[in-house]
């Protein structure tokens, strides 16, 4: 009995042994190519996004969250994984009370920073305390309440090595007079990246002058109204007649920044070249449209949602027709109240192909454009050509 005892033993520290030089040690998952950060602590928004972003990732999109005097204004980004030994972007949230944070970028932007697109916005509050006492101490009619309103501007800014140096200007509109913003800026190499109340934000990184701009008299405000035209209407039956009219005419999109577009003078019309606005109400209705849109594909910086008290919700969004043996694309329009949420379908639909290309943020919820770009198939005879050939 003792030796079978001991032969037990042995056998069981064998199938040990052998257990363990099979044991598989799976290797940790990749790094998620999309994180959310969505919150309403402004006073600590710099120090997630450093966090954040020593992990390898860069905001790439962001829309603010609004607020009011009784909720707290916050924001929500969608930062990105950077390629392999990219430097960590360094961020700042700078802010300005009862005044313009305009003076910031110019500032900071001497010193290496840029704007993060749509980043601006404004939170709008009310100092009931100070309000209260002086109703108490005064009576109710003879206080102006409006005085105690205030308001903070906050603006995002990123620095990185692997950035190149920026320039900003600021242009003060008439409200719905965006259209008058004067064209030498865009001959000037600066592009519109966003808006702050009544006074849109420029911004160029790409040197002095544009190549094909070299001398004063093509910097004129003449000659540059001639080269660009801005089209900023949120009736799509307006903005489509207003693109098909400058395509006719040989304008093509320059870029944009939501309800703002600028175009371009190009030599000659291209007949090829078309555009076309799409308007939804809900978010499957705008993957539908899109989708259903053969031969176009979204312009970037485009995607708008605006809510109105008669009409509700409305997407709109400008797409642009590629030319046959270009790319199809397929879209998706994702909707989640929360980033946790939010964060996961991204890198879900992501690992089927989809990219993030646009944002949307209300009260209620957060609205996520995704773009997938597909291959297009061969025709089965030239597939049969090419072996012939081979």
């Amino acid at each position: 009995m003792k030796h079978f005892s001991l032969g037990i033993h042995l056998l069981v520290l064998v199938g040990a042994t052998s257990l363990s030089a099979q044991t598989f040690i799976p290797h940790p998952p990749p790094p998620p190519k999309y994180v959310v950060l969505d919150t309403r602590r402004l006073t600590t928004v710099r120090q997630e996004l450093t966090l954040i972003a020593m992990q390898g990732y860069r905001a790439t999109y962001v829309a603010p969250r609004p607020g009011n005097a009784f909720w707290p204004a916050g924001m929500t980004m969608i930062l990105e994984k950077l390629p392999e030994g990219s430097a960590a972007p360094e961020y700042l949230l700078a802010e300005e009370k009862n005044g313009s944070a305009i003076h910031h970028l110019q500032n900071f932007g001497q010193t290496g920073f840029r704007y993060v697109r749509n980043s601006a916005f404004t939170h709008r509050g009310h100092d009931f305390w100070g309000d209260f006492w002086e109703t108490a101490v005064f009576g109710e009619k003879h206080v102006r309440h409006e005085k105690y309103d205030n308001f903070t501007n906050y603006v995002l800014l990123e620095r990185s090595r692997d950035f190149a140096g920026c320039r900003y200007r600021a242009q003060l509109t008439n409200p719905g007079k965006e259209t008058a913003v004067p064209k030498h800026h865009f001959a000037e190499g600066f592009q519109i990246v966003g808006k702050i109340e009544n006074t849109v934000v420029l911004e160029n990184c790409s040197g002095p002058l544009p190549a094909w701009e070299d001398n004063e008299a093509q910097l004129s405000e003449s000659y540059a109204a001639e080269r660009f035209r801005i089209l900023a209407t949120t009736d799509f039956k307006k903005r489509q007649k207003g693109l098909a009219e400058a395509v006719s005419q040989g304008f093509q999109v320059s870029h944009a920044s939501g309800n703002l577009i600028c175009l371009a003078k190009r030599d000659g019309v291209d007949s090829s070249r078309g555009y076309t606005s799409l308007a939804a109400m809900t978010e499957a209705e705008l993957e539908k449209k899109m989708n259903d849109a053969s031969g176009f594909r979204m312009v970037p910086e485009t995607l708008a949602r605006k809510n109105s008290f008669w009409s509700g919700v409305e997407y709109q969004i400008v797409m642009e027709k590629v030319p046959e043996s270009g790319p199809q694309c397929r879209y998706r329009v994702v909707r989640e109240e929360k980033g946790s949420d939010l964060q996961d379908i991204l890198n879900l639909l992501n690992g089927k192909g989809y990219e993030v290309k646009g944002i949307s943020r209300d009260v209620t919820g957060i609205t996520v454009l995704m773009e997938k770009v597909i291959e297009q198939e061969v025709p089965a005879a030239e597939q049969k050509a090419e072996t012939r050939l081979d």
